[in-house]
């Protein structure tokens, strides 16, 4: 006798016009008769929406979402929709709140899921141990308006599954990167090509020295699926550390870059004389172990990590190109 086939699940994923929403979605699309019912929401169209169900609203628009999407039956929601960037000027701390903390509250109160995952930011240790920190509530040290939002959202998720009786899964990323990336690779991308002969430098901070764990964005990819079937009991919440164990200074990250830049030709040089921001951590490293195993996966080595790098580099290159 045939087991019975198992229901079609239904999966949202917030944001899934930026970069890891995109990937995600992208990977999802390609698991043919296997995918979930997939729906992306997110406030600008994708380039590229196949394999899903393109939602238009900004998370910040309650009524918008309500009308969209409260007659969704969903087995999960992939929370990835927030302003992303670490560094942040108190102009903006208005739209970082309202995005990152109002919008969460929004998503989850008008989404009915048996399960939230929340895309939550190494950030939110501050300053750690090289050796990194493991995913203990004591550990949680945000030194800035970004990593305090990340820090919150985890709070405001777990208040959702106590009231809900859904389960909850947090995810602190390291730095994701690959094709389509900002940050320090997307910035060192850019300066090149406007400065393709390297009459300026681009400006780097704390003398080379910043430390990051890097992660490729396959790899988180990786890891949001698996989380979406992993053991969690309802109203409670289990927060996971993905990301690849390789700490990196941001000083050999632009030697990377740099060497990538100039097999095509560009010539980029860095200072790095330019001084941490009060809320930008020396040293943000992750303890992966528990978490590896508790998802079953293998996290990526140091060469995975090089090739992430060179890839987002090249991407960067060829999306320069194609808009020329």
């Amino acid at each position: 006798m045939q087991p019975p086939a198992r229901p079609k699940r239904s999966w949202l994923v917030t944001g899934s016009s930026g970069f890891i929403g995109s990937h995600l979605c992208r990977e999802l699309g390609r698991l043919g008769r296997a995918r979930p019912e997939l729906y992306g929401l997110d406030r600008q169209a994708g380039r590229a929406p196949v394999g899903y169900r393109e939602i238009l609203a900004d998370i910040r628009d309650r009524a918008a979402l309500k009308s969209k999407l409260s007659a969704l039956a969903l087995d999960v929601v992939i929370h990835l929709a927030a302003v992303a960037e670490a560094i942040i000027p108190f102009a903006r701390m208005g739209e970082l709140f309202d995005t990152n903390l109002n919008g969460t509250v929004n998503v989850l109160d008008v989404v009915h899921a048996e399960r939230a995952l929340f895309m939550s930011s190494s950030s939110v240790y501050g300053n750690t141990a090289r050796r990194g920190d493991a995913e203990h509530w004591k550990n949680i040290n945000p030194l800035g308006g970004y990593a305090g939002t990340k820090a919150i959202g985890e709070l405001l998720l777990a208040a959702w599954a106590r009231a809900s009786g859904a389960s909850a899964i947090t995810l602190r990323l390291g730095n994701v990167i690959g094709p389509g990336c900002q940050g320090l690779i997307g910035y060192m991308v850019n300066h090149a090509l406007t400065y393709p002969d390297g009459t300026v430098s681009a400006k780097l901070r704390g003398e080379g020295r910043v430390t990051r764990d890097y992660v490729p964005v396959d790899y988180v990819v990786a890891a949001i699926r698996a989380a979406c079937d992993a053991p969690a009991t309802g109203g409670e919440t289990v927060a996971c550390n993905v990301s690849s164990g390789v700490r990196l200074a941001n000083g050999l990250v632009a030697s990377i870059v740099i060497a990538t830049l100039a097999r095509k030709g560009y010539t980029l040089k860095a200072d790095f004389d330019t001084p941490l921001f009060a809320e930008e951590p020396r040293v943000t490293a992750l303890d992966i172990r528990r978490s590896a195993a508790w998802l079953g996966l293998e996290p990526p080595g140091r060469d995975e990590v090089v090739a992430s790098i060179e890839a987002a580099v090249l991407h960067g290159l060829q999306q320069r190109s194609e808009q020329s």
